[in-house]
């Protein structure tokens, strides 16, 4: 059985379907071992072959689902028209899908089932992407990514879950060996024009014997490790620093799996960190909820909501009251350190 899937572009969406993926693998994963277990010739056994469509905009981020697929990366030029995406259906060699689900709101992304011959396509009741599907979910208005995405499932599952299931990545590989004698603290640093911004000073200053990993996916790459070093130099020294060395995802996944806890304004490296089952202090100023969030994501997640009143201040964004708690989280999990080495 071949199920062909075109994906969400962002980093933010991709993620946010993911409890969707998980469902809806694990329910066609016992459609056909249900169906060998009453065909006695293994030879005749069918196999489910799981095809994901996406451009090359954070498709790495693929390689933390724990199951396996076929990743088929678009060109952008790809999916400009319905007959540009033509030549990337081809070009995936792919020639005939049993299932088809467009996980976009797409015109062109709609289009690829009928490219791929598929027996039954499934999507969103949207102008004239409706007639390209068999089945046609409606859009719920105001509802998170991930439920409008979990949706998609009720024309394919007939017990359709009464809750969306809460899902984790695969387990990760340590990014740091010695992660467990020495536990860190992950810090993204926002950045604006290529300058990190001065927002987490005060945090360092006000911290004593913790190691900080900084991470920023916004600094340009070829002065990303030169901007680090001059920001550390302007650091407490009563802290140690290191500079996160990669900017594949994977990797700070990786990193994110085993910290304290990860410290972020961006919310992309939020949703890997959520869907990592990590521990977070989230700043945002932007409503990123209404939209997204770790509901299904078994992240333990600390939300700091910049534009309510009480981080306000006659001087700006009172970031002491936010970081007065991540401080109190830090010597909580340095004195439970301390404890175990006694």
């Amino acid at each position: 059985m071949n199920i062909a899937i075109k994906l969400p572009d962002s980093l933010e969406d991709k993620i946010q379907i993911y409890p969707t993926l998980h469902t809806l693998i694990k329910h066609y994963k016992k459609v056909i071992e249900d169906k060998n277990a009453e065909i006695t010739d293994e030879v005749e056994h069918e196999s489910l072959n799981v095809h994901f469509y996406s451009t090359k905009e954070s498709i790495e981020v693929l390689n933390l689902l724990p199951f396996m697929a076929y990743y088929h990366e678009l060109e952008d030029e790809d999916v400009k028209t319905v007959f540009s995406i033509h030549r990337g259906i081809v070009n995936s060699k792919l020639d005939h899908a049993d299932l088809f689900i467009s996980m976009t709101e797409s015109f062109v992304d709609a289009s690829i089932g009928k490219n791929l011959k598929a027996d039954k396509r499934v999507g969103f009741a949207l102008g004239k992407n409706k007639f390209f599907f068999t089945d046609k979910v409606s859009l719920l208005a105001g509802r998170k990514k991930s439920e409008q995405a979990f949706e998609l499932l009720r024309p394919l599952i007939e017990d359709f879950p009464e809750k969306i299931p809460s899902v984790c990545s695969k387990e990760m590989q340590p990014y740091y060996k010695d992660w467990s004698e020495n536990p860190y603290v992950i810090v993204s640093l926002p950045v604006e024009g290529n300058e990190i911004q001065p927002i987490f000073s005060e945090l360092f200053d006000l911290c004593e014997g913790v190691n900080f990993v900084l991470v920023s996916r916004d600094l340009e790459d070829d002065t990303y490790k030169e901007s680090m070093e001059k920001y550390i130099k302007t650091l407490n020294f009563k802290n140690t620093y290191k500079i996160f060395d990669s900017k594949s995802i994977i990797d700070f996944a990786k990193a994110v799996y085993n910290c304290w806890t990860f410290i972020t304004t961006d919310s992309g490296l939020y949703q890997v960190a959520a869907y990592c089952g990590a521990h977070i202090h989230h700043l945002y100023n932007d409503n990123h909820y209404t939209n997204y969030g770790d509901d299904y994501f078994y992240a333990d997640t600390r939300q700091f909501n910049l534009k309510e009143d009480q981080f306000k201040g006659a001087d700006g964004i009172q970031y002491n009251l936010i970081f007065d708690e991540i401080i109190a989280y830090i010597h909580k999990k340095q004195d439970e350190l301390k404890a175990q080495e006694k």
